[in-house]
């Protein structure tokens, strides 16, 4: 775990409830955009699929969105983001069928692992698999 990471679990175990909210929000967005805008674009279906929720993911569906610049995406987002309060975890997702293969490299416009590298630039690490 990185320092930053360690930063972040010490201060959610002692920030106030708005605090915590506040730097979930702002990590939540800063995440979101960053996948959002890394995601290799085609179509622009795997870019508008990113979906934002809050408390419970969203099930199964695709949006039917094809968004290619991305910010209709993150602005869809940041909307359900800004509903998020206290501890209730932010959950960003995407359910086309073939994102798994675009973040293991199947697409020339981006390295694999690209979400990964999407969460390491905000000093965020994840674990693969």
């Amino acid at each position: 775990m990185t320092n930053y990471a360690q930063d972040i679990r010490a201060f959610m175990s002692r920030g106030t409830r708005e605090e915590v909210s506040l730097v979930t929000r702002r990590l939540a967005l800063g995440a979101l955009s960053a996948v959002v805008l890394r995601t290799p674009v085609d179509t622009g279906r795997a870019r508008g699929n990113w979906q934002t929720s809050v408390g419970v993911a969203i099930g199964g569906g695709e949006t039917g969105t094809l968004d290619k610049g991305g910010q209709s995406t993150i602005t869809q987002g940041a909307a359900s983001i800004a509903r998020q309060q206290g501890f209730t975890p932010i959950i960003i997702q995407n359910n086309v069928p073939y994102i798994t293969a675009l973040n293991d490299g199947h697409s020339k416009q981006a390295p694999a692992g690209y979400v990964e590298g999407a969460l390491a630039s905000l000093g965020l690490g994840t674990g693969r698999g």
